[in-house]
């Protein structure tokens, strides 16, 4: 059950956006720690119900005729989509209240969980906290890590070696109603779980409820340390994974800090921000700003993430011509690392049907179709279609696509 907090809360100006996997800089980190080689890590955000492995893509939905949420698995080499269940005899389409699938997930808004070290991680709904579940990626075994001592789930996961922080909503007013899922008072916080012995503490805390995207920030995980920004404090740190300290780290003095003022988003080295349809960089040490994207359509423009170092970038207008809603769009593809920006090619747009962009590996992505809309409506209520492109194909504009999922509305 999703839960909702009685509490007022304001509108955060910034993008929603989409949770992916993977991660690994090799070089410093702003808060200038030593290089080292890349390690396994994922990250995650609020926003899909798609993610992206090295392999493929796993996802998960309820099945037509079914209520029970699945857990899917896309393998992009032969453009199938299977439930990851390994049972000889399951039809995977349960509609008890008994698991008889293995595939059967009861992930938090159906889009709470990672794939770290050959194993699906997700959050539960626990009534009055969350849980932390594990299972195989061909769905047995799953076990119960730990209990987190929250009833909301935040907008952030990060995994790396052992650990995962976890930012999470708790109560503080001894309000909350598990039937309603409504408190008077919360704190953001954010939470540190070992992965293998279930031992859960409180890192941090953050009365930006609102800020739930932004109020920690985990931009750097190598050399054993989580750094993160703290938005409230204005501060960053650094968690060792190892023994759980907790370190300040200095800044140089009047180094420009990234969430100050427009950029709210850090990743690596840089802070980056939309404006209009520009997106830009900034190096918070030097203040030193760049444009890495600039549409020649569209009014607005936002990103989303494949980890901590690749960003699908939409930039759009919409209007009215002739009557008719017209959506100009544009959609390119954006490697920090290297520094290279892909265009996918104009003519990706034609087709109205397309809608944004759900899910972004450094590959391909992921995006609805509207199969049955006749025009650019500005609001559609048929069936989907959730495509697959690789990026090359998306630059050629040759068209060519896979069929993830189709989504058929009642």
């Amino acid at each position: 059950m999703k839960k909702a907090m009685k509490i007022t809360i304001p509108a955060l100006a910034a993008l929603l956006l989409l949770g992916l996997a993977g991660c690994g800089r090799e070089e410093a980190s702003s808060a200038g720690k030593d290089s080292s080689s890349a390690e396994e890590c994922v990250a995650w955000e609020t926003g899909s119900n798609y993610f992206f492995t090295e392999d493929g893509c796993y996802f998960i939905e309820i099945p037509e005729g079914s209520y029970q949420m699945l857990l899917y698995y896309f393998d992009p080499e032969s453009g199938v989509s299977v439930p990851v269940c390994d049972k000889a005899d399951c039809d995977h389409n349960p509609n008890g209240d008994t698991i008889t699938c293995n595939a059967q997930i009861e992930s938090v808004d159906g889009e709470t969980f990672v794939v770290y070290r050959d194993k699906v991680y997700y959050i539960a709904d626990g009534d009055r906290n969350l849980i932390l579940r594990c299972r195989d990626t061909d769905g047995n075994n799953d076990t119960q890590v730990a209990v987190i001592d929250a009833p909301y789930m935040g907008q952030r996961m990060w995994f790396y070696r052992n650990k995962a922080l976890i930012m999470a909503t708790t109560d503080v007013s001894g309000s909350f109603d598990p039937e309603t899922g409504e408190s008077d008072d919360a704190v953001l916080c954010l939470f540190a779980v070992d992965l293998d012995s279930g031992n859960v503490e409180t890192v941090a805390e953050s009365s930006l409820t609102a800020a739930v995207l932004y109020a920690f920030q985990v931009y750097d995980m190598s050399d054993g340390q989580m750094s993160y920004y703290d938005l409230e404090k204005d501060k960053w740190y650094s968690y060792d994974v190892e023994d759980g300290s907790l370190t300040e780290l200095d800044m140089p003095e009047g180094a420009k800090y990234g969430t100050s003022g427009e950029y709210l988003d850090i990743y690596g080295d840089y802070c980056y921000s939309c404006f209009a349809n520009e997106v830009k960089r900034l190096d918070p040490l030097t203040g030193e700003e760049t444009t890495i994207y600039a549409g020649n359509v569209g009014s607005n423009a936002g990103y989303m993430m494949h980890g901590l170092d690749f960003m699908c970038i939409n930039a759009w207008r919409t209007v009215y011509s002739g009557g008719e809603l017209v959506n100009e769009r544009q959609l390119a593809f954006y490697d920090i690392a290297t520094e290279e920006l892909k265009n996918a090619s104009d003519d990706f747009f034609d087709d109205f049907r397309i809608c944004d962009v759900t899910a972004v590996s450094d590959t391909g992505f992921i995006y609805p179709y509207a199969v049955h809309s006749e025009d650019a409506m500005d609001v559609y209520d048929g069936d989907f279609e959730y495509r697959y492109s690789t990026i090359e194909d998306a630059v050629a504009g040759n068209g060519n696509y896979q069929v993830v999922w189709y989504a058929h509305q009642e």
